[in-house]
């Protein structure tokens, strides 16, 4: 794999910003946080993703999308991965990922585009899109800090780490699975063996169900005999009964003919009953007619009378009803003449009430209203008193500045006195035979004294003008406390002032308000006028009172025929309580039906004579019918003793057919039972013979598999160790100032360093020798990774600040070291200018502002 170029945009400090890389060394120079790190971030982040970084960390901040361009060659194809980030409601995420291959643009989300960039590179390890590239981070680029803390973990923790890095982690990953196995095949092998003690049971239970079967069998013998007997004599019973019924047709058809013969006679007798029932009825109506006969002549001649004074009333009843009209109408009338004169009345109180109320609020302003004058001249007073408050606000404000300069002026002295005393004791303290720290000049004996007494006399002078200002300050505060006292005492006074205008204005609203009043009492008091003048005389209805008049006349005029009706009514009323209409209609009616009901009784009389006629000849028939039935009725008796010996014939019939089938279903049930019983002991005789396979399974994991993969691995881990061991003492060799200083790596890759034949901690080494041990670690892993990655052809190094704390001969020694590791394109980050002539190519990242940029090779 080889880096061809990168485009930027709004990625950490880079807007849009594009790189092209060359071939050899490249550095990538400058200040810590100008944006080095960033490209290491950026290309990772085009060929893997974001794995566990965080896209806010990627995204440039205030920005809402951006994204990389890589361009590289890989087994001498060109590529392009792109992929980009975007910021929504807080969250930063990819949407958008394409490679192009061949000159065509491919789209993917970000899973797929990291299987895709694993099989361009030949990368094999697991696709997870959380995490990073695990040969990327170890055999092309990993970060200074992750390099320290492999170097820093526990011993377990290390080769845990390194397993993956150098892709053998499968043989420890193999080895949990076959020891999982085996605890699992010992549980299943536990199970199966429990199938011994269920073949004994089954055995025992299959040698019970045959016996049953043997006894279920000869009970199904003795019932199928037992039942052709009971057969034979229920078919011997039934054709006795099939005789005997043939007679028992015979009597109860004589049976049926007794029945209607009395079901005619009481038919007869019935209607013989209602004939004589009618007979009496119509002798009775007969009677009542005579009497409604007699009835109908003492009513004709009221009832006549009742009909005159009906029709006379009908033409007396429009004169009645205009008379109540007029009645109701005059009590209508009457009533709004009151209803009137009540709202009048009420009125009037109500103006009288509201007439007194102006008055009372009348009587209240006129005394507030008199206080204006006097409040007045006290304004005057206090406006005059208080005009020159501004003018002395003024002169407290000038009194308060001139004490402010004189506070500073004082502060000023204070501090050159403070100053000159500081020079004068910082030159006693040199003392004689010093260089004079002003003139720059030997300090004789002489020089001292002129400097001594210049000093004095002007620590003296300033003394002087402190005092001074002291005074000065003293007099302008006195002067602006005396001012201040003045304004307070004027500020009272406007404040007095401003609570009598406000009254004032109150005084001046009530005064308009008690002149609106004096309208308002002239307007109430010619209401009140009004309302008296209308209830004087009721003259407000004068109209209604004449209506009423014409009244009165109409009534009077109605009065005769309104008696006449009324005596009518009266009549017709003591008619209706006797209720001769009804007396009379009803008696008529009954009288005007005599002819028909004698025709009706003598016909009933004909009637009874020919029902009693029939009724005699049926008594006779029936009496032949009885003799003949009690001959023939003991074939009753014959045929019950014949069907309870059938029923009890078919009951036992019934009680052997459910022994045999009952006997039937337990031998079903019990081959059913058996068969399980078999099924069951076949399979518990697999499972001994399964668990027989399964332990020779366990035995083969335990002894010989896990030892053989434990053995290989640490064939694998010894053989990668020596390897990894020669290469990191070569580099740390190189890379060391100190000739007595030897390191090694141990069985646990632990990186060991030694002096004069004592180990020492790796804390206690300087910076310098941190990262040379860290550095050739990180070498001779990425050497060791290439290797046992059979797929990893990268000839791509990347380095991050790998040369922190070295010295300048140790940086030198950083061209040979390089070429050993034999890559045709290094990058390089670092903040180290000396780095300079170890590289080929130089790339300054420079940040302005909040922008960074790189400046490449001519």
């Amino acid at each position: 794999m080889r880096l061809k170029s990168l485009t930027l945009q709004n990625i950490r400090s880079y807007t849009d910003h594009s790189i092209d890389f060359r071939d050899g060394i490249s550095l990538f120079e400058g200040d810590i946080g100008s944006g080095k790190s960033s490209i290491l971030n950026a290309i990772e982040f085009a060929l893997f993703g974001l794995g566990n970084l965080s896209g806010a960390h990627l995204l440039r901040v205030g920005e809402t999308r951006g994204g990389v361009e890589l361009s590289l060659e890989v087994n001498e194809r060109d590529y392009i991965f792109g992929r980009s980030l975007s910021r929504r409601s807080g969250k930063v995420s990819q949407d958008g990922c394409y490679i192009v291959e061949d000159g065509v643009q491919t789209h993917y989300n970000a899973t797929d585009m990291k299987r895709r960039a694993l099989q361009i590179l030949n990368f094999r390890e697991p696709l997870s899109p959380r995490s990073h590239s695990v040969i990327y981070r170890f055999a092309i680029f990993t970060p200074q800090e992750q390099m320290k803390e492999v170097v820093n973990q526990r011993p377990d923790k290390r080769k845990e780490t390194l397993r993956k890095a150098f892709g053998i982690e499968e043989y420890d990953v193999a080895v949990s699975n076959a020891d999982l196995i085996r605890r699992g095949l010992l549980s299943e092998i536990r199970i199966l063996k429990t199938s011994e003690q269920e073949i004994v049971g089954i055995n025992v239970k299959m040698e019970e169900e045959e016996r049953n079967r043997v006894e279920a069998e000869g009970k199904i013998t003795e019932a199928k005999k037992e039942l052709d007997d009971v057969q034979i004599k229920i078919v011997a019973v039934i054709d006795k009964i099939e005789e005997k019924e043939g007679e028992e047709k015979v009597l109860r058809e004589l049976s049926t003919k007794i029945e209607l013969l009395n079901q005619e006679k009481s038919q007869l007798l019935k209607e013989l009953k209602e004939i004589s029932d009618k007979l009496v009825e119509y002798t009775e109506k007969l009677e009542e007619i005579e009497e409604a006969e007699r009835t109908c002549k003492e009513l004709e001649s009221g009832y006549s009378e009742f009909n005159k004074l009906k029709k006379e009333i009908q033409g007396l009843e429009p004169k009645q009803y205009d008379y109540n009209e007029n009645i109701h109408q005059k009590e209508l009338i009457e009533s709004r003449i009151a209803s009137e004169r009540k709202n009048l009345e009420d009125r009037l109180n109500s103006v009288n009430n509201r007439v007194e109320s102006i008055n009372s609020r009348m009587n209240s302003l006129k005394k507030a209203v008199k206080e204006i004058t006097p409040l007045t001249k006290s304004a005057e007073k206090l406006e005059q008193e208080t005009s020159d408050i501004e003018e002395l606000r003024k002169k407290y404000t000038d009194a308060q500045g001139r004490v402010q300069t004189a506070k500073q002026e004082l502060i000023q002295l204070s501090s050159s006195k403070k100053e000159k005393e500081g020079e004068w004791a910082s030159i006693e303290d040199l003392g004689i035979g010093a260089q004079c720290p002003k003139c720059q000049q030997k300090l004789t004996e002489e020089h001292y004294k002129i400097v001594q007494i210049k000093y004095k006399d002007e620590i003296a002078e300033l003394n002087s003008k402190i005092n001074s200002a002291k005074q000065l300050q003293s007099g302008h505060e006195t002067a602006a406390e005396q001012l201040q006292g003045r304004i307070a005492e004027k500020d009272e006074k406007l404040r007095v002032l401003q609570q009598i205008m406000l009254k004032l204005e109150g005084l001046k609203t009530q005064r308009k308000s008690l002149q609106s009043l004096n309208e308002e009492h002239g307007e109430a008091i010619s209401e009140a006028l009004k309302f008296k003048s209308l209830l004087e005389g009721d003259s407000f209805a004068i109209e209604k009172l004449a209506q009423i008049k014409d009244i009165d006349s109409k009534l009077s005029d109605l009065k005769p025929h309104v008696d006449r009706y009324r005596t009518i009514k009266d009549k017709i009323e003591k008619y209706e309580a006797d209720d001769i209409e009804r007396k009379y209609l009803e008696s008529k009616g009954i009288a005007d039906r005599k002819s028909e009901y004698s025709e009706h009784k003598t016909q009933l009389e004909k009637n009874k004579e020919e029902v009693n006629g029939n009724l005699s000849e049926t008594d006779e028939e029936l009496r032949e019918r009885y003799k003949e039935h009690e001959e023939k009725k003991k074939v009753i008796d014959e045929l019950v003793e014949l069907r309870s010996m059938q029923s009890s014939l078919l009951q036992s019939q019934t009680q052997f057919e459910t022994v045999i089938s009952e006997a039937t279903i337990q031998l079903k049930a019990l081959k059913e039972r058996f068969d399980k019983l078999e099924k069951d002991l076949n399979r518990h005789k697999a499972n001994l013979v399964q668990a027989d396979i399964l332990s020779v399974v366990r035995s083969w994991l335990e002894m010989v598999f896990i030892p053989s993969l434990q053995s290989i691995e640490k064939a694998v881990l010894l053989t990668l160790n020596q390897e990894f061991n020669s290469l990191f003492q070569r580099w740390f060799r190189d890379l060391i100032e100190i000739g007595e200083l030897n390191g090694y790596i141990d069985e646990d890759f632990t990186p060991i360093v030694e002096q004069g034949g004592y180990e020492l901690e790796v804390e206690s080494l300087s910076g310098g020798e941190k990262t040379s041990l860290a550095l050739a670690y990180r070498l001779a892993l990425n050497i060791i990774v290439k290797q046992v990655t059979d797929t990893m052809k990268s000839n791509l190094l990347i380095l991050d600040e790998p040369t922190d704390g070295f010295s300048r001969e140790q940086l030198f020694k950083m061209r040979d070291i390089l070429n050993d590791v034999n890559c045709d394109q290094i990058i390089m980050v670092s903040h180290e200018s000396e780095l300079e002539n170890v590289a080929d190519h130089i790339y300054r990242v420079r940040k302005e502002g909040n922008t960074s940029t790189v400046i490449g090779p001519p």
